[in-house]
């Protein structure tokens, strides 16, 4: 004689399933930021290693940040390096959010909206905190393994439009520089994409995260802090 589940039985192992389901979700969704994270370092150490080769190729020196809107950085390496795609410049953690048209090679290479698509921002204090086409020796940067070169970045829109996540290809190092906290400002503090933390290329071209408390603005914490040409800091290059 067959004996089938009771009502009750079969609400039980479901209300089981359901608990195991969420126990495990969290994991999974942890899992899941990790490998966007994995992916965005490894965006950003192969950007590094192009910049090296831009470097190699024009006698030391880096990209300026954008001599104009439609010369940025990340055309001049484009021009450099033939072979890069628009998703090494994309964070992997933003594609929920990203306007869909940005994944297209076409319209990201247009010069007129490729720099608002970049999701890694230039520290234009690298070279020259007050200009963003001052083009620098390698050389000349001081502690490399210190120095913010790139990092994670987002729209100036996002102050006023949280819901715009677009990047924004430079980063002002410090609150005198165009009203940075603007929508029309030079450049968004670091953004936060990864569970708190900011992925960083540093100028030796090594990658790292960097933690950011809940509430705090990345520009108050170091390596984002700035502390003015005089002082030592991790965002000015000269010193």
């Amino acid at each position: 004689m067959k004996k089938f589940f009771t009502l009750i039985e079969l609400l039980i192992v479901i209300a089981i399933i359901a608990i195991l389901a969420s126990m495990l979700l969290p994991a999974l969704n942890q899992a899941r930021e990790r490998g966007r994270c994995a992916s965005c370092m490894g965006n950003l150490k192969s950007l590094g290693m192009t910049v090296s080769m831009y470097a190699a190729d024009s006698r030391g020196f880096l990209p300026a940040c954008s001599p104009t809107d439609t010369n940025t950085w990340v055309h001049q390496l484009k021009r450099n390096t033939q072979s890069l795609t628009n998703k090494q410049f994309l964070c992997p953690g933003n594609t929920a959010q990203r306007a869909g048209w940005v994944e297209n090679p076409v319209y990201f290479w247009n010069p007129e909206v490729n720099s608002q698509s970049t999701e890694y921002g230039f520290n234009i204090g690298i070279a020259n905190p007050y200009n963003t086409t001052a083009y620098i020796k390698i050389g000349k940067v001081r502690n490399h393994s210190s120095k913010v070169f790139l990092m994670d970045s987002v729209s100036n829109e996002n102050l006023t439009n949280p819901g715009n996540t677009a990047g924004k290809w430079r980063i002002a190092s410090t609150n005198y520089i165009g009203s940075w906290q603007t929508a029309g400002g030079w450049g968004r503090p670091a953004t936060i994409r990864h569970a708190r933390t900011v992925n960083v290329l540093y100028a030796d071209f090594h990658v790292a995260g960097t933690a950011v408390p809940p509430l705090a603005n990345p520009f108050n914490i170091a390596p984002f802090r700035w502390l003015g040409e005089i002082a030592t800091c991790q965002m000015y290059g000269l010193k």
